[in-house]
This record gives structure tokens, sequence and C-alpha cells, in this order.
């Protein structure tokens, strides 16, 4: 998630100085995301209670700092500056949709998610997604009991192979019949 330049700092939050000489905790933030540089606000990352970065930055958690001690998140920093101009203004970005989704998602940034959804960009390409599985018979059923099958296998073994197969005629369908068969084999001969 993050990662360091430098050892943690187990001050939570950078302390600036009041000119009466008392340390407060200072608003203003600077980060190094990926190697880009941020200046923002504890407000703004807070922004979203329950989102990964308002986590980052709770009291509690533990600053990641690199050598010039700004906050150090060990993420591409390019498609930072999008998910900081939502968090700021609630504007949506105009380019690189699906790499801010990406993004969006590792932060949690939940309503930017739902929001980058309904775009075209990234509903057209679920849409297209969905159709071609859509075309693959038995495809979430037979997804489901594949998982179910490694699962328990995991847990007996304590490995597990899954073999997946697309059929598109019955020569597929027969080949595919007997892998599973070879599998099975393979199995019970591991279990003797």
């Amino acid at each position: 998630m993050m990662s360091l330049t430098s050892e943690p700092d187990s001050r939570p939050l950078r302390r600036a100085v009041t000119p009466a000489g008392r340390r407060t905790e200072s608003p203003v933030v600077e980060l190094n995301v990926g190697g880009e540089f941020y200046t923002t606000t504890l407000g703004t990352l807070r922004k979203l209670p329950g989102s990964k970065l308002a986590e980052m930055f709770s009291s509690s958690a533990k600053a990641c700092l690199d050598a010039e001690g700004r906050f150090f998140i060990d993420r591409c920093g390019t498609y930072f500056g999008p998910i900081l101009e939502y968090l700021r203004s609630g504007q949506l970005p105009t380019q690189h949709i699906p790499e801010v989704y990406r993004e969006a998602q590792f932060y949690e940034i939940k309503p930017l998610i739902k929001l980058l959804e309904d775009m075209p960009q990234i509903f057209g390409e679920q849409v297209a997604r969905k159709q071609f599985l859509l075309q693959v018979p038995g495809y979430s059923e037979n997804l489901e009991l594949m998982v179910r099958l490694a699962r328990a296998e995991a847990v007996a073994a304590r490995c597990s192979r899954v073999l997946v197969c697309l059929v598109q005629n019955e020569k597929d369908d027969a080949n595919c019949a007997d892998a599973l068969r070879s599998l099975e084999a393979d199995k019970s001969v591991l279990e003797d």
C-alpha cells in the first residue's frame, strides 16, 4: 500500500509551530505520490471518511515520509491529480478515465468510482465484458462451481489447479471433458 524511502515517522502528521511557540497539526500536506509532488490540505484528504486516503491521513496512522519530509505514497502519481481535484471540487476527470478509475478503486473513493462507472469509457467496457460472458453458456454457474471446487481442493491438499475450458463446438467440449477426466485421475492418484 504505502512504501518508504526513509524510516517510518512515528509522528502521525507534520507539526507546525505557532508564533507563540506552540506545536499544532498543520492543515497543509505535501505529498510525494510515485515521484509526483502535490500540496493539499488534511481536510481534502480526509473529505470522504472510510476512504483509504482518509485512513492514511487519520491521526492514528503512521506516516511514511520521503527524504524531504513529504508524505510518500507508492502509487503512480500521474493519475493522482484527478483524484485530488475531485476531492477538492467534485470535478470529474475528462482524460485517462480507465486509469483514474483504477486509482479511485485503490483509494476507495466510492462516489468517484460510481460516477466513473457511468461514463462511456468504463460503462462500455463493462457492458462489452458482460455481453461476451453471456455468450459463454453457463459461464457464471461454471465459474462459481470451479471456484468452490478449487477452494475445497486447496483446503484438502493445500494446493489447487483450476482448468477453464472455453468451448465453441462439440469437439472442443469433448477435449475439455478429456482434460477434466485426466485431472480427476491425477487427483485420485494424489489422494491415494
